[in-house]
């Protein structure tokens, strides 16, 4: 398929696609002999859990890692299991940050601000 089919089914953009390709995070791309690029149903799904993973809030350089990872001859479970957790321990810091800034938040709200004498 053509890239905007591509775009279609991924609901991604040119741009966006040509980007992730520059980073590495899909494979080489084979070209017709008219010279355009050839799109597989691999390539979809690959930009689809790309497209997700930004979505659970991993950083393109996280992707690429994991992508790398996923494309290894011999996947090593361990070492994915290691970023996974080191991942999850991120995301339960963010959540205790936020849970704090919401408490702010809460108190501004009834008037008893957090910080002496000042109120938003």
């Amino acid at each position: 398929m053509l890239i905007g089919e591509l775009c279609r089914q991924t609901e991604m953009t040119k741009d966006t696609i040509r980007f992730y390709e520059k980073m590495g995070l899909l494979p080489q791309v084979k070209r017709r002999e008219n010279g355009y690029k050839e799109y597989t149903l691999s390539d979809v799904k690959q930009l689809k859990l790309l497209k997700h993973s930004k979505e659970l809030g991993f950083t393109l350089n996280e992707i690429k890692d994991l992508a790398t990872l996923f494309r290894a001859d011999n996947l090593d479970i361990k070492e994915m299991n290691q970023y996974l957790l080191k991942k999850e321990h991120e995301i339960d810091e963010k959540i205790k940050k936020l849970k704090a800034f919401k408490k702010e938040i809460k108190l501004t709200l009834e008037g008893q601000c957090m910080y002496k004498n000042m109120l938003f």
